[in-house]
C-alpha cells in the first residue's frame, strides 16, 4: 500500500522535518535536549514524530554508552517521577527508536492518561507506535487512539492522516476521500507533505470507483525515491526563491535526516546567510558539520566556532551549552566547562532525564 512508507523510519523521520511549521514549535532553547540523541559525544551514543516537535539533536543522553543505557536511566527517571509525562514521553521515543515500538505504545498512553498539552500528541503517538509494531497495519487499538488524539484536539494532523489511514485499510475508501480531502485544504500551498496526502486521496477516490479530485500524478516513485524527491523539489524552489529562511532550514533538517550531512550544512549556511544571527540556523550548520565529520564525538573547530556564535545571541541555547561545555572539558578548561554544565542545569525541567546525567557530569569535574 501506497502510504505504508509513513511508518517506516527514514520516511517519518523526513516527513517529521518537511512538516515542521505546521505546527507551533517549542522552546528552541531547549530542543536539543527533546528527544533522543544522534550522536555520541564523550561522558557515548544514546522515527521521528510525523509533525509534532523538533528533531533529535544532539543530546546529554548520547554520551551514556549506548542504546540500552540510555533506555536504563531514562527507566530510572520514569522510576522516580512516575507521574510526569515528560519522562514517560522520552522512554516512549528512545524504546521506538530501539526497535521496540509494542512497548513504546504503552508509555505513551501512560503519558496521554496525564493529560495536559501534549495529550494528542501522546495519544497519536501510541497509535503510530502500535502501527509500527503491526507492520503497517492500523489495528482496532490503534484506531481507537487516533479517534482520543482527535477527541482532544480535532485538528490534529497526523492523527487526521492515520484516521484516513485506517478508513482506507478498513474498507471505506469514500470516507478516507473525505477525511484526507480535509486534510489537503487545511495544508500550505508548499507544504512538503502533500504530495503523500494527494497520493492517498488518489488511492481512496479509486478504490471507491470515485473520480479524483486531483489531477493524474506522475508514476509511483520507491519509497525512499519518493521522499528524496520531496526533499529535491523544495530545493529547486529554493535555488528559484533563494530567500525563504524557514524554506532553508526546513531544507537543512530534511537533509540531515536524509544523514546527507554536507549538504544539510550547506543549506543551514545559506539560512544563516540570511540571518547571521539566527541560532536555529547557526545550530543547524554546526550540527550538520558534527555529524559530518570523522569523529563526531569531537565536533570539529568551525562547528564550535558556529557553537559559539549560537551562545552570542542566545546565552541559554542547550546544545551550543552542552557542546561548548564538553569542548572546554577536553580542552582541559574546567572552569568554562563548569560555567556552560552548570547553566545548562539550571535550563533543564526537573523531570527532563537528562537532568540526571548533567548533575552528575558536573560532579566528575569537581572529583577531577
Amino acid at each position: 500500500m501506497t502510504f505504508l512508507l509513513v511508518v517506516t523510519g527514514i520516511s517519518v523521520a523526513v516527513i517529521a522535518a518537511l512538516l515542521l511549521g505546521l505546527r507551533a514549535r517549542p522552546d528552541n532553547r531547549l530542543r536539543g535536549l527533546a528527544g533522543v540523541g544522534t550522536f555520541a559525544i564523550p561522558l557515548g551514543a544514546a522515527a521521528v514524530y510525523l509533525a509534532v516537535g523538533s528533531p533529535s539533536f544532539i543530546d546529554p543522553r548520547a554520551s551514556l554508552d549506548d542504546g540500552d543505557t540510555v533506555i536504563a536511566l531514562l527507566e530510572r527517571q520514569v522510576a522516580s517521577q512516575p507521574d510526569l509525562p515528560g519522562p514517560l514521553m522520552n522512554l516512549a521515543q528512545a524504546l521506538d527508536e530501539a526497535g521496540r515500538p509494542g512497548e513504546a505504545a504503552a508509555l505513551w498512553r501512560r503519558a496521554a492518561a496525564l493529560g495536559g498539552d501534549a495529550q494528542a500528541d501522546a495519544l497519536a503517538h501510541a497509535a503510530q507506535s502500535l502501527i509500527m509494531a503491526n507492520e503497517g497495519t492500523v489495528t482496532t487499538e490503534a484506531t481507537a487512539l487516533i479517534a482520543e488524539a482527535l477527541a482532544v484536539e480535532p485538528a490534529h494532523l497526523p492523527a487526521r492522516f492515520y484516521a484516513g489511514l485506517a478508513e482506507l485499510q478498513a474498507g471505506q475508501p469514500a470516507d478516507a476521500l473525505a477525511t484526507w480531502n480535509s486534510l489537503l485544504t487545511d495544508l500550505p500551498p508548499d507544504a512538503e507533505f502533500r504530495p503523500m496526502v494527494e497520493s492517498g486521496i488518489r488511492e481512496a477516490a479509486a478504490r471507491a470507483n470515485l473520480p479524483s479530485p486531483l489531477p493524474d500524478a506522475t508514476p509511483q516513485l520507491p519509497d525512499d525515491a519518493q521522499i528524496r524527491a520531496m526533499v529535491d523539489g523544495l530545493a529547486a524552489r529554493l535555488a528559484e526563491n533563494p530567500d525563504d529562511l524557514e524554506g532553508w532550514k526546513r531544507l537543512g533538517r530534511s537533509r540531515r535526516v536524509l544523514n546527507q550531512f554536507d549538504l544539510s550544512h550547506e543549506a543551514y549556511l545559506q539560512a544563516v546567510a540570511l540571518a547571521p544571527e539566527d541560532p536555529e540556523a547557526l545550530a543547524g550548520a554546526a550540527e550538520a558539520l558534527t555529524l559530518g565529520s570523522e569523529n563526531p564525538a569531537e565536533p570539529p573547530e568551525e562547528a564550535l566556532i558556529l557553537f559559539r556564535r549560537v551562545l552570542d545571541v542566545d546565552p541559554d541555547h542547550a546544545l551550543a551549552l552542552y557542546v561548548v561545555g564538553e569542548a572546554a572539558v577536553r580542552q582541559g578548561d574546567k572552569a568554562t566547562a563548569r560555567a556552560m554544565l552548570g547553566r545548562l542545569l539550571q535550563r533543564i525541567p526537573p523531570d527532563e532525564p537528562m537532568r540526571q546525567a548533567i548533575a552528575e557530569r558536573l560532579e566528575q569535574l569537581d572529583l577531577e
